[in-house]
């Protein structure tokens, strides 16, 4: 096949590139690299496609390789760099220590259910098994508490959002468990003396 009639019959394919970049990246910011690298390499490769052949099978599986070994250069890169942990700055840290603060002022079954929800990552429906109280209430509850957290001074109105996680100390972890117990016998207690 001669250079102009080939860069022609790629030229025409463009679109359909497009879609087929689009189905395997499912990323649109990556779809525009996919088919120019793709593009790229069938150009290099123009002396090996056979005429007479599927040019955009031949052009599709250039396009699948390329993609694959993209794959796998990014999990090889992924899996040679350990993760290395990024020190807080000194801002970062005092706004943390204000909402320890903050989630400490929190009224106990406020603070237990927003640990619980949040930093546990665990539904509505797990926490009222394991504590035995209503879906609704934890709803209401952690409603509540991220509403008063939102009233909190943390962190300075200059800083407001530039900190986007942040994890509460460990002793609110450990006050959930404790008290995740404590309440869940409160309750158990209670519903024998209802049922006397």
């Amino acid at each position: 096949m001669a250079s102009q009639e080939f860069e022609a019959n790629l030229v025409a394919i463009l679109p359909k590139m497009r879609a087929w970049a689009a189905r395997l990246t499912r990323n649109r910011s990556e779809v525009d690299d996919l088919v120019q690298e793709t593009a790229l390499k069938a150009l290099a490769a123009c002396y090996q496609f056979l005429s007479g052949t599927n040019f955009m099978a031949w052009v599709h599986r250039i396009m699948v390789n390329q993609f694959i070994s993209g794959k796998r250069k990014q999990r090889l890169l992924t899996d040679l760099l350990p993760e290395q942990p990024v020190s807080a700055t000194h801002l970062d840290q005092i706004e943390l220590r204000e909402l320890a603060r903050a989630i400490d002022r929190l009224p106990p079954a406020q603070r237990i259910a927003l640990s619980a929800k949040v930093l546990a990552e665990k539904s509505y429906d797990e926490l009222a098994v394991e504590t035995g109280c209503p879906a609704g209430t934890l709803k209401s509850r952690v409603h509540r508490a991220r509403a008063q957290l939102r009233l909190s001074p943390w962190p300075a109105e200059g800083r407001r959002g530039k900190v986007t996680e942040a994890i509460a100390p460990l002793n609110v972890c450990l006050a959930f468990s404790d008290a995740s117990r404590s309440e869940a016998c409160s309750t158990e207690g209670a519903a024998t003396r209802q049922s006397s």
